[in-house]
């Protein structure tokens, strides 16, 4: 099957068909239209590869993340996919499951297509890489946290360290004095929480009552067995700020089944602000990150440099909020 057979078919010229499978929003919604209906009929699969090699651009954009199973992630990868669907662009995903090791790979494996744009989560930590996205010579966004002396191109988040100093602020501001940190993974993102943790009471002259922070990702974990331990060795700990809200999600159902009120025994704080923080019972202090405007504004940037623009900033701070409920009414 052909390109030329699809344009007899539809009563165009093969040149239109390529530009439907291509670039469709350059061809009048009529002709479009009989293009796809001849492609549907004829049963014809487009050679995306050899499309791409012919106009040097694949129309592609590669986006790797920690994984798929968190709803954070899983709302900036629709951000981006929303966008980048719209401007006619294909969205190809990689799960890294916080392995360092398994998103070096993944970046070679995904230059290796060719794609236009690449996006990652955090920063960029071995030259190797750097250097393989540089000589790329495409348009490269890190998303989530915003480390300066990290970021090859561009970079659309938040500043992870100020967002954690905030929260503590919070909760040491409603009197609690005796906290713990608890994370489900020791990425770089959960320890960048946990130094602002340790800081922001050393500034207090306290000191954390635990700190529980997984030194890999592994699917089997239970943190809910982990949190009860750290409670019942460390009965003193009034607070605990999670690095997470599925995390302090969890929490709270464990000190439900345990007879723990919240707040009145412990009390709970996250990061995120799922839509499930707001509907638990106690609802969840978080700090809120616009995950989608994330994915969005990546996409954006992705996009601007393709048409050949500037994007407005090569570094886009979004910001964060603290978000009051009840899980941390003061004792």
């Amino acid at each position: 099957m052909s390109v030329r057979k699809v344009a007899e078919l539809a009563g165009v010229a093969p040149m239109t068909v390529s530009r439907v499978i291509n670039t469709p929003t350059k061809v009048r919604p009529e002709t479009r239209e009989r293009v796809l209906k001849a492609i549907e009929r004829l049963g014809y699969v487009p050679d995306l590869v050899a499309s791409s090699l012919s106009s040097k651009r694949s129309r592609i954009v590669s986006a790797l993340v920690p994984t798929l199973g968190n709803p954070m992630f899983s709302q900036v990868i629709q951000g981006l996919a929303d966008t980048l669907r719209a401007a006619d662009y294909h969205l190809i995903i990689g799960d890294t499951r916080y392995s360092a090791k398994i998103e070096s790979a993944l970046v070679l494996e995904m230059l290796g297509r060719r794609p236009e744009a690449i996006v990652l989560t955090g920063p960029v930590r071995e030259e190797r890489i750097r250097k393989a996205l540089l000589r790329a010579g495409i348009t490269v966004v890190q998303i989530w946290d915003l480390q300066p002396g990290h970021i090859v191109d561009c970079a659309v988040g938040f500043d992870n360290y100020a967002a954690a100093v905030a929260m503590m602020r919070h909760l040491l501001g409603r009197g609690y004095r005796r906290l713990g940190f608890m994370a489900i993974v020791g990425d770089e993102r959960a320890r960048e929480r946990q130094v602002a943790f340790r800081e922001a009471l050393a500034q207090h002259k306290l000191k954390p009552t635990f700190e529980a922070l997984p030194s890999r990702f592994d699917p089997a974990y239970d943190p809910t067995d982990e949190f009860i331990r750290q409670i019942e060795q460390h009965p003193e700990t009034d607070a605990v700020f999670c690095a997470s809200d599925m995390l302090a999600h969890l929490a709270i159902f464990a000190c439900q089944r345990k007879g723990w009120a919240v707040p009145g025994r412990i009390a709970l704080a996250g990061f995120g602000d799922l839509p499930l923080s707001a509907k638990i019972v106690p609802s969840l202090t978080s700090i809120r990150i616009n995950q989608y405007e994330i994915g969005r504004r990546a996409a954006e940037v992705i996009v601007q440099r393709a048409g050949g623009l500037r994007p407005r900033t090569l570094v886009q701070d979004l910001g964060y909020e603290i978000v009051e409920r009840e899980s941390t009414a003061p004792p």
